[in-house]
């Protein structure tokens, strides 16, 4: 899970390495205000295999995940997100 600000930011890994992304699925969190956040939605490691791009952010190329191409989060269909308020 990776929590990113602006409102309405790429994900990003902290480098420029695809093996990285060593996980099944990668969740994008966007802050509302202060203490409150939307989950932005998900992507699947072959999703991220497929569109990520390298960007410079300041510090360095990073590789990104374009926010326009992630998954609606309901997809998942998991138990726990009743307990967090995100009903499907």
């Amino acid at each position: 899970m990776k929590f990113r600000r602006p409102f309405g930011a790429d994900f990003a890994l902290n480098n420029n390495r695809y093996e990285s992304f060593n996980t099944d699925f990668g969740v994008l969190t966007w802050s509302i205000s202060e203490g409150e956040w939307t989950v932005a939605g998900y992507m699947t490691n072959s999703d991220f295999m497929t569109h990520a791009y390298e960007k410079n952010l300041g510090r360095g190329y990073r590789l990104c995940y374009p926010s326009a191409q992630l998954r609606d989060i309901r997809e998942l269909n998991m138990p726990v997100f009743e307990r967090v308020g995100i009903a499907a």
